[in-house]
């Protein structure tokens, strides 16, 4: 899990206009897997471990599922795919969407897209 200042800077700051002095967690994932561990991790925040760890568990078998779908699957050319999270400019999506598109059994278009590129 990493942590950007300006995240947590601005997360401060919201939390200055609060009544109450709430916990905050700075969540930043970049691959699938940190996407699993930060739900852990805002699970034991909210004191719900076992809820998170279950619909962590459960995303995993899905995941996993599919997965093994994709590789039972014959050989054929792997679709080509661009993700794009705007168009002006054109932002390519980054993060744990070219994780998702590689799993998926599909090939990126857009040489930016790598796993943990933000994008930018």
């Amino acid at each position: 899990m990493q942590q950007h200042s300006s995240s947590a800077a601005n997360g401060a700051a919201a939390a200055a206009a609060v009544q109450a002095a709430p916990r905050i967690i700075s969540l930043n994932p970049f691959t699938l897997e940190e996407v699993l561990q930060d739900a852990l991790v805002v699970g034991q925040t909210l004191g719900l471990q076992s809820q998170a760890a279950a619909a962590v568990a459960a995303l995993r078998a899905r995941v996993d599922a599919a997965v093994s779908f994709v590789a039972r699957q014959p050989p054929l050319a792997a679709p080509v795919v661009a993700f794009l999270e705007w168009f002006e400019p054109l932002f390519p999506g980054g993060h744990w969407t070219p994780q998702l598109i590689h799993m998926a059994g599909a090939a990126l278009a857009l040489p930016l897209q790598t796993v943990g590129c933000t994008g930018r």
